[in-house]
């Protein structure tokens, strides 16, 4: 996305990750962004009030916990200049045969529906949107698409869009 965004002409750019293997990646591939490794997950190294706009694509569905998530929100808000954007990708609780095997599986596991374990031995979540929406309360919803799609290896997956405007504080106060 970055690479895309540089190519429009966007300046100022910084990519996280808390993962190594993916900055090392995304270096290898791109030497030209700038792109740092996170020293805390959930915690983005700036400023209150700091950042124009947030792109956060396939972060969500890697925190299982509603407390660190709802963390994770309130980390954007906190950076999110006063009608800062913030643009989120990630995946759906999928109504495909595939999922509800994973699904059921990991709601024996975890005790929550849309959390599994997948093949690499990573724990994920894929959420409803009603949850999505509810973590987003805060913010002005001004776009909200959600679809079904194939992955890279094919497989039947579900996702959403979403931009959302930071609110003012008097009135995330009162939602």
């Amino acid at each position: 996305m970055m690479r895309i965004l540089k190519s429009a002409g966007y300046h100022n750019l910084i990519g996280f990750d808390f993962a190594p293997n993916m900055i090392t990646r995304g270096l290898n591939e791109n030497p030209d962004l700038d792109l740092r490794l996170l020293d805390k997950p959930g915690v983005i190294p700036f400023d209150n009030e700091f950042v124009d706009a947030l792109v956060v694509s396939t972060v969500l569905c890697c925190i299982t916990n509603e407390k660190e998530l709802e963390a994770l929100i309130n980390e954007f808000r906190r950076v999110l200049k006063a009608n800062g954007i913030l643009y989120i990708t990630d995946f759906l609780i999928c109504e495909h045969s595939r999922y509800q095997e994973k699904y059921t599986s990991g709601l024996k596991r975890f005790g929550i529906w849309g959390i599994y374990t997948t093949n690499e031995n990573l724990t994920v979540r894929h959420y409803t949107t009603e949850i999505i929406m509810d973590l987003l309360r805060s913010f002005d919803i001004q776009w909200f698409e959600q679809f079904d799609f194939k992955t890279m290896n094919q497989n039947p997956a579900r996702t959403f869009h979403c931009i959302a405007q930071k609110l003012p504080s008097y009135i995330q106060s009162i939602r």
